[in-house]
């Protein structure tokens, strides 16, 4: 599940909690809470994918000698190698993946002993990128190769800054903003650059001041538009997830235990037999738990078994084809990675400047730039507007 999934994950919980308040599911302990939650998720139709652990453990005990066998392993656990790997995101684009967060972890480290803040840490990512700019707009070879390894070094650190804020968990409402309109401006910085050294016309690279501009603007607000879109439609999801998550409150209209709604409780509540013929409301079950002629949410005279079994269990619509498409290709972890790679995140969007500006000239960056980020732009698109109609 997802950031968008968050306002489902508020409402699963709060109709679980009161359909655990009324006794619906008898006699539970702290410790099944999370397996209650999961299936609610589940039963909902919210797609949950299992996160791996890494160097930590997690066991279930049924005792005491499980439980100093569990401490025994908890002890062998290298917390700071895992608190390393927890700090590297584990679902980042594949350039950031493979070509800088398979190293950078070793650089968190010494940042934290020198005690750098994650904000000094984007400070001097912006100044590799002044720097690569800088470089790029003398124009020569050297230089453009120059620059290129400068634009790697500064993406380099502009994933260290993020590591080094969960490894210490120092995190801070302006240091997001401050990576955020930091990546966005070290970029254009970079096109400056690129389009100056291009216009001054060195004979070894080419180059001259027809046309380079239009393509450095148009670069620009090609990649403006896609981060609108990027951030228009994360707000849209998050504020359709908590108008969800509000609607399901207690204040809706509800016709279930304690304030939770009935169709909520339906797709919830255990499909339980129903009582004998001729057992009345009130008769103890062969659980020995005495209903004591409680609702649990019906409003139409059902008991709870027959109502939760008249509830059709099968799982939600599979959307339109755009959706059913994107879910096939996560099946396949080549197919899930050349998605990524697709839209053109700010790692391949570095590694491609880099590379075409070392082995080429601006000209080929700006063209590459535009070609690939158009493509991205209506392949996001077309996803963002099939998932915006699937119900």
């Amino acid at each position: 599940m997802g950031e968008a999934d968050l306002g489902r994950l508020a409402e699963t919980a709060e109709t679980l909690a009161g359909l655990a308040e009324t006794g619906v599911f008898g006699a539970m302990g702290g410790a099944e809470a999370g397996d209650l939650l999961l299936a609610g998720l589940v039963r909902y139709g919210v797609h949950v994918r299992a996160r791996g652990l890494g160097r930590l453990r997690c066991e279930r005990v049924a005792g005491q000698e499980d439980a100093d066998a569990a401490v025994r392993r908890l002890n062998e656990v290298d917390v700071a190698h895992a608190r390393l790997d927890a700090a590297v995101k584990a679902d980042d684009g594949f350039f950031a993946t493979y070509g800088v967060s398979s190293w950078s972890g070793h650089l968190v480290r010494p940042a934290a002993a020198l005690g750098l803040t994650p904000n000094a840490v984007t400070w001097f990512s912006a100044g590799l990128a002044l720097l690569a700019a800088a470089w790029f707009s003398a124009g020569t070879r050297p230089a453009l190769v120059a620059g290129a390894v400068l634009v790697y070094l500064s993406f380099v650190l502009d994933c260290v800054d993020g590591q080094l804020a969960r490894y210490t968990r120092m995190f801070s409402p302006v240091g997001a903003w401050l990576d955020a309109t930091f990546d966005r401006a070290k970029e254009y910085v970079v096109y400056v650059g690129l389009a100056v050294g291009y216009a001054a016309g060195h004979g070894a690279v080419g180059g001259g001041p027809e046309g380079i501009w239009a393509l450095a603007v148009a670069a620009m607000i090609l990649q403006a538009l896609r981060h609108m879109i990027d951030f228009s439609y994360a707000g849209s999801r998050a504020d359709a997830g908590a108008a969800r998550a509000r609607s399901a409150g207690p204040s809706a209209a509800t016709g279930g235990p304690s304030g939770v709604p009935a169709d909520a409780a339906a797709r919830l509540a255990p499909s339980r037999p129903a009582p004998p013929s001729g057992a009345s409301a009130g008769s103890t079950d062969a659980g020995g738990t005495d209903t004591g002629g409680t609702d649990t949410g019906s409003t139409d005279g059902q008991e709870p078994g027959e109502r939760a079994r008249a509830v059709p269990q099968e799982s939600p619509p599979p959307g339109n084809p755009v959706v059913r498409l994107s879910r096939l290709l996560e099946r396949s972890s080549t197919t899930r990675w050349l998605k990524k790679i697709i839209v053109l995140p700010i790692g391949e969007r570095m590694a491609l400047i880099a590379v075409t500006a070392a082995l080429f000239n601006a000209r080929v960056t700006f063209l590459a730039l535009l070609t690939w980020g158009g493509v991205a732009a209506l392949y996001t698109l077309t996803g963002r507007i099939g998932r915006s109609l699937s119900k």
